[in-house]
């Protein structure tokens, strides 16, 4: 179901299946269907369909795949919650989709009119690879030989290698985190304690900066600056300057409000009645105090610019943290 972002009335709804998912670009809502291997381009105020286009298959017939929008420095330049998600993201912006298939080609798809606007080309990816589309480029984190980072110019999908890493190496957790920069972490093996963060010049190739941050397990940018959440009891949030330099560690979780301003939550997010502090802080500021939430269930909480809205046990409440 579709609401509007206006009044919050209906504006359509369509079944889908349990496995499928949606993404938007440009004016269009992008269906995924994988139980009759397609996506479908359906108009974002009517729901209708405008374009149908069969996934790329094996020889055998599978037509498993991953789709992902391609994104602009806007995407990331408004709130998020602390897993990184857009709260708004523009419809104006790239309207371009990546699809790739089971048999691990990739394509560039305009989501305006569903023409294929580049590839396929064989050999890119498999489904499960690690994948964003970025600033112009198709990033691709190896899942298997020598695990390498690839960059994919989205005109003509022609690759370049960024990194390699050592042997033994996993990449995870890839994000922008500026025009030309993305972030990962890396770990050695499968040790949580050997995590590093790794910035990598997705223009020119090579690391840019790296830090060690141990089981660190989301990513989440804020301007050229990262935060970093860590996997402890009780949870932490790391905040990464531009040069990989850690600008403090809170217990806690972190949300970006812009690609400045971080807002952060003295406890974990919780579905639960809870009571965790509140603070917004200016990047290379000290973070100003804004009170603490009582009674609030803080999973549910949503927050733009000025505005923080949390369900509440009976209610809701709506905190006012800047003019």
């Amino acid at each position: 179901m579709l609401l509007d972002p206006g009044d919050g009335k209906k504006l359509w709804e369509r079944t889908m299946d349990a496995n499928d998912s949606v993404l938007f670009a440009g004016d269009k809502v992008v269906l995924v269907d994988r139980r009759e291997g397609r996506l479908v381009g359906l108009d974002v105020r009517t729901g209708k369909g405008r374009w149908d286009e069969k996934n790329p298959k094996t020889e055998s017939g599978q037509t498993t795949t991953h789709v992902v929008a391609v994104t602009t420095e806007e995407d990331f330049a408004g709130p998020a919650t602390i897993g990184g998600d857009a709260f708004a993201e523009p419809f104006d912006d790239d309207q371009r989709i990546v699809q790739i298939g089971a048999d691990e080609s990739a394509r560039v798809i305009d989501a305006d009119t569903g023409k294929v606007v580049a590839g396929p080309r064989q050999s890119v990816a498999d489904t499960n690879d690690k994948i964003i589309a970025h600033n112009g480029r198709l990033i691709v984190a190896e899942s298997a030989d020598a695990r390498r980072l690839f960059a994919y110019d989205l005109d003509k999908l022609e690759p370049r290698v960024l990194y390699t890493p050592a042997a033994n190496t996993q990449l995870d957790h890839l994000t922008p985190c500026g025009a030309d920069r993305i972030c990962l972490v890396e770990t050695t093996g499968y040790a949580a304690k050997s995590a590093q963060v790794v910035a990598i010049d997705a223009a020119k190739g090579g690391v840019v900066w790296r830090r060690a941050v141990a089981d660190v397990d989301d990513l989440v940018p804020v301007g050229q600056a990262v935060l970093a959440s860590q996997n402890t009891s009780p949870v932490q949030v790391s905040l990464l300057d531009a040069k990989g330099r850690v600008s403090w560690t809170r217990a806690g979780v972190a949300g970006r409000l812009d690609g400045g301003n971080t807002l952060q939550f003295s406890k974990a997010l919780s579905g639960s009645a809870s009571d965790p502090a509140l603070a917004g802080e200016h990047l290379g500021d000290d973070a100003v105090q804004l009170g603490p939430l009582a009674g609030i269930r803080s999973a549910a909480c949503a927050w733009d610019t000025t505005h923080l809205a949390c369900v509440a046990d009976e209610d809701f409440v709506i905190q006012r943290f800047a003019e």
